[in-house]
């Protein structure tokens, strides 16, 4: 074997070594990975920590992170200084002993030395490298981001080099900033080249607040909800952490987790190591559906974090990683879910899109629609910013949920550009709207003009005159779907053309009631029977009925209500009778963009009820005899039955009572049978048995009738008896 061949087998030799070792202590990868995540956490050891970090705050992340991730995600660590040192082969995390095995390594780990951000980081990348990590793999960096800017002679890597690496497999850096200089742009360019971010943390008390940004976007949770010590669960739960912060310097610990009201065995639950400390987590993996709640010593500050089954992804290659100024960009993501869950998942999500631009917030958000039916993609289009020079752009997707959102980011570069032409930004790029049949809709996009130049914009009759680099509202009303095109035209001739897809799912009310609601007649001053909706909507949905109004003679309104799908008209004893017209608001309760539409109803409001204020009889012993005339509030005869209540004396006669059961009868007059009354007025005689031992005095009681359908109230007529001897 010659020397040079030699010289190059010991080499490739060399070379698989590193990629399996690392620079010291441990393996860069254990001799098992697990199916679940790859995660990198790195750790500044640096002198500078020392100061910045006096409390140990980077100690207490790393225990957050090892808290959150599940049993089967694999972890790395690794410390660093002037050189970078293994201290976890990346490997699955496993349960408390191996994430307690992690915090005690990491409380021995001496901080000292310059910061060589290129070591770390290029250790990083050959940790996720010999792990075969897919993108989105993230690195979790705990520095006071204090550069060395000493001189001394570079050794292997580069800095950009290395991040250029980085953002080249799509490994996004997340760094936990510890002190004031790590918000300098020196961090914040590192980062933000590989698609991440950085988190300022004063102390542990901020440390909280940052591990929630990372938890949605590093490790696939959905949005942090702050005070929710109990919350309930779907079927489409991976995981399940409650975490805590005890405030001023004070410790705490987790005391049980719940489910529907059974603690759960302490095994099941994943807890941070050592027990007390001013930060806890408590993890549960695969929970089952239904409620869970939380237990922590004290009066701790407490977020829920929810890891659902499914996740939110760029679709490969979409948005370019270079763009031109003034480009118009397409990008298009995906929710990646088990075949089941998709459907019900595309009927509650809704995916925005936002822009920064050297970390501040650029233009307006959009919204991006869905690419294909059964498929859960989504694409949006965005104009790129204008730039002089080349310039980092920051893509931030959120889907929204009603249980929270999952957000993933994006890096891109802007080169200036020498753009022809009109350049103009139309949003949103695709309109879906549900609307009711027949009705027009009427949309609204957000213009900005060309910024070189005044525009005329013009989409059918609509138009929309606009000042360079201006910003207006283009309205446009539509009966169809299709595509609207938005035509610009500025004053040097050039144009500008774009072409909107719009589709309207159009709603219509079915059923037995569709075309107007007939309420029972009712006398003046009482409340109509009450009538139970029966109608729905095609195709399905929620349909939402609010209180309205009818309005009679003389522009007369009467409140009509609506509850739990009943209606009926409030009382009014002012009202004239005569035919009320009106209508009820209809809404779509899951799209409430749609508007109202209108349900007709009438009731006919008759004349006053006559009914007497009181009945009075008097004499002295025998029977008594009164008539007396009723009625009940309903143009046709209901089933009632007529109540006598006891009679009770008061003065003289105090204590004494007069029975119906044995001293009054109730005997229908003029041939009315007495179990049926409308508004028509019937007669019926009252009798009363006066005993001759019967103190004198008054006694006074009721007269009730009471339906025997429905809930109506009975009507009341006073009745009033004077025994005098």
């Amino acid at each position: 074997m010659s020397p040079k061949t030699f010289a190059c087998q010991w080499l490739r030799l060399a070379l698989a070594a590193a990629l399996l070792t690392g620079c010291a202590g441990q393996p860069l990868v254990s001799e098992r990975l697990s199916p679940g995540r790859r995660l990198v956490l790195l750790f500044d050891a640096s002198t500078s920590m020392r100061e910045n970090d006096p409390a140990g705050v980077a100690r207490l992340g790393g225990q957050l992170v090892m808290g959150l991730v599940g049993s089967d995600d694999n972890v790395g660590a690794i410390t660093y200084s002037a050189t970078a040192t293994v201290q976890r082969s990346m490997g699955p995390v496993g349960g408390e002993p191996s994430r307690a095995e992690l915090s005690r390594i990491l409380r021995s780990v001496e901080r000292n030395g310059i910061t060589n951000f290129a070591a770390a980081l290029d250790e990083a990348r050959a940790m996720l490298e010999a792990s075969q990590a897919p993108p989105g793999s993230p690195i979790v960096l705990l520095t006071d981001g204090v550069p060395y800017r000493g001189r001394r002679r570079e050794v292997g890597v580069s800095l950009g080099e290395v991040v250029e690496a980085l953002r080249a497999k799509g490994w996004p850096i997340y760094a936990i900033a510890l002190s004031e200089e790590a918000q300098s742009p020196f961090l914040s360019l590192l980062v933000g080249k590989t698609g991440g971010a950085v988190y300022p943390v004063a102390d542990a008390g901020g440390l909280l607040a940052a591990f929630q940004a990372v938890a949605t976007e590093a490790l696939g949770y959905l949005r942090a909800e702050r005070g929710r010590h109990r919350l309930t669960l779907g079927p489409d739960t991976r995981r399940l952490a409650f975490v805590a912060r005890w405030p001023g310097g004070a410790v705490g610990r987790l005391l049980d987790l719940a489910h529907d009201g059974t603690p759960l065995p302490a095994e099941r639950i994943v807890r941070t190591p050592g027990g007390e400390g001013p930060l806890a987590v408590g993890l549960i993996e695969h929970p089952a559906p239904g409620s869970w709640e939380v237990r922590f010593s004290g009066e701790p500050s407490v977020v829920a974090l929810v890891e659902p089954t499914f996740a939110l992804d760029f679709v490969e290659g979409s948005p370019p990683e270079r763009v031109d100024s003034l480009a118009r960009v397409e990008v298009a993501v995906r929710l990646v879910a088990a075949p089941g869950a998709a459907e019900a998942l595309a009927n509650r999500v809704r995916v925005r899109g936002r822009l920064e631009v050297d970390g501040k917030p650029w233009g307006e958000g959009f919204d991006f629609s869905p690419d294909s039916a059964g498929e859960l993609r989504f694409r949006a289009a965005f104009r790129a910013p204008r730039v002089e020079e080349e310039s980092s752009l920051r893509l931030v997707v959120d889907a929204l949920l009603p249980e929270g959102s999952l957000t993933r980011t994006r890096s891109l570069t802007v080169r200036p550009g020498s753009a022809t032409g009109l350049a103009l930004d139309i949003r949103p790029g695709r309109v879906e709207r549900a609307a009711w049949a027949g009705r027009a809709v009427a949309l609204e996009f957000s213009v900005q003009g060309d910024p070189r130049q005044p525009v005329e914009v013009r989409c059918g009759a609509a138009r929309l005159d606009l000042e360079p680099g201006a910003r207006g509202v283009l309205r446009v009303s539509t009966r169809s779907s299709g595509a609207l095109e938005v035509r610009a035209l500025g004053e040097d001739g050039a144009e500008f053309v774009q072409r909107i897809p719009v589709t309207l799912r159009r709603f219509r009310v079915r059923g037995a009631q569709q075309k107007g609601l007939v309420l029972q007649p009712v006398p003046v001053g009482f409340a109509s029977e009450p009538v139970a909706l029966s109608l729905r909507l095609i195709p399905a949905g929620t349909l939402a009925v609010s209180d309205g109004v009818v309005r009679g003679p003389g522009g007369a309104r009467l409140p009509v209500r609506v509850d739990e799908g009943r209606v009926w008209v409030e009382p009014d004893p002012t009202l004239p009778p005569g035919h009320y017209e009106g209508g009820l608001p209809v809404r779509i309760a899951e799209h409430p963009e749609a508007g109202a539409a209108r349900l007709p109803v009438r009731v006919e409001v008759l004349p006053k009820l006559e009914l007497p204020e009181s009945v009075t009889l008097r004499g002295r012993w025998g029977w008594v005899t009164t008539p007396v005339e009723l009625a009940w509030p309903a143009k046709r005869a209901v089933p009632i039955r007529v109540e006598v209540a006891p009679l009770v004396g008061s003065g003289s006669a105090a204590g004494a009572r007069i029975l119906p059961r044995f001293d009054v009868r109730v005997r229908p007059l003029d041939g009315w049978k007495g179990d049926r009354l409308g508004v028509t007025p019937r007669r019926l005689a009252l009798e009363v048995f006066l005993a001759a031992d019967l103190p004198q005095g008054t006694y006074r009681g009721a007269l009730k009738l009471i339906p025997r359908e429905g809930e109506r109230d009975p009507l009341v007529v006073p009745l009033d008896l004077t025994v005098k001897r």
